[in-house]
């Protein structure tokens, strides 16, 4: 699904990811941000003034876009962030996640606890698996350990971003231990070694247009359960 913003000065195309990733009421968008510009967003008022004080252009586009995406989900209330940067919404009262790579951002709006993470196809991350991958991960892809690395590196930005938890690592503390293909989508699943409630969680990952796009919930988690930071 595809929406359109034009006028003669701009072209925003915002896309709705069309693979079923199975979870109760997930909403996931992402756009191209290379046409974002400040002439091209509607914000809200606080918004317009937190805009004002940024002055990096990265972080600008950043901005503006996961509100124009935040704007086509029909969501009319500021997305606000934890002390540790976490994005939520107060309102609505939905978990959120955001993602940026390269040219992309991306939103992701759900019933239950989430985090999402999008990578660019083609992204080498083989040169550094041994710091975020045990060796026992790497049996799971020994048949293609270099796709598996961005697999790995994608599922565990995305389990980073669900749990918040401080100083979180990827390699000693994220661990997945079992892999598999369900249609269209990759199954991994794994568990956080922290003494914490919901230490299991399963990751799914799909490939859409030149992404690899992860989707982290904890196992079992309740059907419309969420927490506000």
């Amino acid at each position: 699904m595809f929406a359109h913003i034009c006028n003669t000065n701009y072209c925003l195309l915002m896309i709705s990811v069309s693979i079923d990733f199975q979870l109760s009421s997930l909403q996931l968008v992402y756009l191209n941000s290379s046409s974002v510009n400040e002439h091209s967003i509607i914000l809200l008022e606080e918004e317009a003034e937190q805009f004002k004080l940024l002055s990096n252009d990265k972080r600008k586009v950043e901005f503006l876009g996961v509100r124009f995406l935040r704007n086509s989900l029909d969501i009319n209330e500021p997305i606000k962030y934890s002390s540790s940067g976490k994005p939520y919404l107060s309102q609505l009262q939905h978990p959120i996640s955001i993602s940026h790579c390269s040219n992309y951002i991306a939103l992701a709006v759900c019933a239950e606890p989430v985090g999402l993470d999008i990578e660019l196809l083609g992204r080498d991350t083989s040169r550094i698996i041994n710091k975020f991958v045990s060796e026992e991960e790497k049996i799971l892809y020994k048949n293609n350990l270099v796709d598996g690395a961005l697999e790995l590196w994608c599922a565990k930005e995305a389990v980073y971003k669900l749990y918040d938890l401080q100083g979180l690592a990827f390699k000693d503390e994220i661990t997945i231990f079992k892999r598999k293909k369900q249609e269209e989508l990759i199954l991994l699943e794994g568990k956080v070694q922290r003494n914490i409630p919901k230490r299991e969680f399963i990751v799914k990952i799909a490939r859409e247009n030149d992404l690899l796009i992860a989707v982290a919930t904890f196992i079992n988690a309740p059907s419309g359960s969420c927490q506000v930071p």
